[in-house]
């Protein structure tokens, strides 16, 4: 029903304490070994402390004191979001960092082969909720729907969101685009609770956030049958 979903961008962002004046071009060759970066299109002054934002000419890599954004540029496709890993194996380097939360965010379009079919589900999402429940999700629900008009309630966008474990929360926003057979989605998968063994949390998001991200975009597009609660 769908095609592969184009990534427009996408980011790791990750809110804890962090001292700024760490990251620097330098820091990110020679300690993290991270060739892949190149050489940086800009960079903050120095002079500022509190910030420092270093971009290439793929990645965009953000922080200040309370938080950390490593970020892939002009993306095309899932497996190409790499800077997870990067954002990752960057902590790894540095254990001590206090980390409070981390969260993945893609932002994608999708094309879809019958649109009406596609929108009628959150209308009547009860089939989608029972789908969500054997995705492995944890009290999902509709959080926001919101109509183009109101004489004909045809959805412009649709909100939900779930738990997935005790410290860990998905949503997603699908939104109509103008040429009708595409959708929008905007993707947020957030991690919690980094007091007990932050390590093990930060290598596990590593191994999966792009198949949590496959996965549900697969079942969002997906035609369910009917479902009788």
């Amino acid at each position: 029903m769908a095609k592969t979903p184009v990534v427009h961008s996408a980011n790791l962002t990750v809110i804890g304490n962090f001292n700024p004046m760490i990251l620097t071009h330098d820091f990110l060759i020679n300690v993290c070994n991270f060739s892949q970066l190149g050489e940086p299109v800009s960079q903050s002054p120095k002079e500022i402390g509190v910030v420092s934002e270093i971009v290439y000419p793929k990645f965009r890599w953000f922080m200040d004191l309370n938080r950390m954004i490593v970020e892939n540029l002009g993306l095309g496709e899932l497996p190409d979001f790499i800077s997870p890993k990067l954002g990752i194996r960057y902590l790894e380097i540095l254990p001590y960092t206090p980390v409070i939360a981390v969260g993945i965010n893609i932002h994608a379009e999708v094309s879809i082969s019958d649109p009406p079919a596609f929108w009628e589900r959150f209308n009547s999402p009860d089939a989608f909720i029972v789908a969500l429940n054997e995705f492995g999700a944890s009290a999902p629900e509709i959080i926001s729907r919101r109509g183009i008009s109101e004489t004909a309630f045809l959805l412009q966008d649709c909100t939900f969101a779930f738990n997935r474990g005790s410290d860990t929360r998905i949503s997603l926003r699908i939104t109509r685009q103008p040429s009708n057979d595409k959708v929008r989605m905007d993707f947020n998968h957030e991690w919690r609770n980094f007091a007990t063994v932050p390590a093990q949390k930060l290598a596990e998001i590593g191994k999966i956030y792009l198949d949590v991200a496959r996965e549900l975009f697969a079942l969002t597009i997906t035609i369910w049958p009917e479902v009788t609660l």
